[in-house]
């Protein structure tokens, strides 16, 4: 779901259209509690098959400060 996000455009202009990807990855994230963002955030970081999931997340701010 991160990567159909990334990968859409939802408008022309630059600045909507990261709002727009803002809010959906809002969306998709709280659905997640936070033992599966935790999860997620060790799959990312020390897993070599997180690595694809890494390059989807970077200057994405996906985890901001849900994991404290």
């Amino acid at each position: 779901l991160v990567k159909l996000i990334q990968s859409e455009t939802f408008d022309t202009n630059k600045e909507v259209n990261e709002n727009e990807k803002r809010k959906y990855r809002g969306i998709l994230r709280a659905q997640l509690s936070s033992f599966e963002l935790l999860m997620i955030f060790y799959n990312v970081v020390y897993s070599e098959k997180g690595e694809k999931f890494k390059e989807i997340l970077i200057n994405t701010n996906f985890f901001d400060d849900h994991l404290i």
